[in-house]
């Protein structure tokens, strides 16, 4: 398995956790695994006092890769392609902080209509397409500059936006042919939502996803999981990915999603709906749904920073 990238204190962070020595983990996956938690906050009160050049790498090596979903809000001034992704805390503890690794996180993603308002390091984070957002895919991919075009390092898509369900719903041939003009892309990864692989797996639409290269324990060690009809399918193979005509990246994989709920809850006791499937198979798919998304954002901590 390819070597994964990390963020400057990665390396530091991995030979004091068992659980992110492996060099070929995903190069986030002990930050956005819910399940694991950052080391306990230390009082360390001669902070201020060390020299400057030994406070500025101290706040670099806290940036840690994110996972950075998009919405779309069209309607509010103050709108356009925001996001939830926890801010990098040098941004906001101090003015040094911030001041030191501002240039690393430039506001993306706007256009002549809306400010850009979202944090962005290409160094180290990945954009995600889910389906929530598969909508606004078009528009997004149009409103890229040309910094942003040839910057994006790290993708990832949800599995379902590459299906296609009917010749004129195919989203993933001009999903394809546009990222083929994304020059710098290193990495694709195609997401399969555990939740929607097995409708009765609990999950939190408004927590942020979560990857993991292999089941996640909590749904491994369920016991009402243990059907058949239960089973997650194991994830595609690469030549698997080939077979469906992902479009050719330096390096793509499969990995597993799941937007964990904070609770333990693994199950839900009754299997979701089916609507969003019938949803999808409406007429109105390609309809403008953007009072709907602008409603469902203003609910939610959505935001451009």
């Amino acid at each position: 398995m390819d070597t994964v990238r990390s963020s400057p204190s990665s390396s530091s962070s991995s030979s004091s956790s068992s659980s992110s020595s492996s060099s070929d983990a995903i190069p986030d996956l002990i930050y956005h695994n819910p399940e694991v938690s950052r080391p306990a906050a230390r009082t360390f009160t001669v902070f201020p006092q060390l020299p400057t050049e030994i406070r500025a790498a101290i706040w670099k090596f806290t940036l840690l890769p994110r996972i950075v979903e998009m919405r779309y809000s069209g309607i509010y001034a103050d709108g356009g392609f925001l996001s939830a992704a926890e801010q990098p805390i040098a941004l906001e503890v101090c003015k040094e902080s911030r001041e030191l690794v501002i240039d690393l996180y430039p506001a993306c993603f706007g256009s002549i209509y809306h400010p850009a308002q979202t944090r962005f390091n290409f160094s180290l984070d990945t954009l995600v397409f889910d389906m929530e957002f598969q909508r606004s895919i078009p528009h997004f991919l149009g409103i890229l500059s040309q910094k942003e075009i040839s910057g994006l390092r790290y993708l990832a898509v949800e599995s379902d936006i590459l299906e296609t369900y009917r010749p004129f719903r195919d989203l993933k041939t001009p999903l394809r042919r546009a990222l083929g003009q994304l020059s710098g892309l290193e990495e694709l990864l195609v997401v399969y939502d555990v939740s929607d692989m097995v409708p009765r797996i609990h999950c939190d639409l408004d927590s942020s996803m979560a990857f993991y290269e292999e089941l996640p324990e909590m749904v491994l060690k369920c016991e009402e999981l243990q059907s058949d009809e239960d089973q997650l399918e194991p994830l595609p193979k690469p030549e698997e990915l080939e077979d469906m005509e992902v479009w050719s990246t330096p390096k793509c994989r499969p990995v597993y999603g799941w937007r964990k709920c904070a609770c333990s809850k693994v199950v839900d006791t009754e299997p979701e709906s089916d609507d969003d499937e019938d949803d999808l198979e409406d007429d109105g798919f390609w309809e403008d749904d953007s009072d709907d998304s602008d409603d469902d954002i203003a609910g939610m901590g959505w935001h451009g920073y």
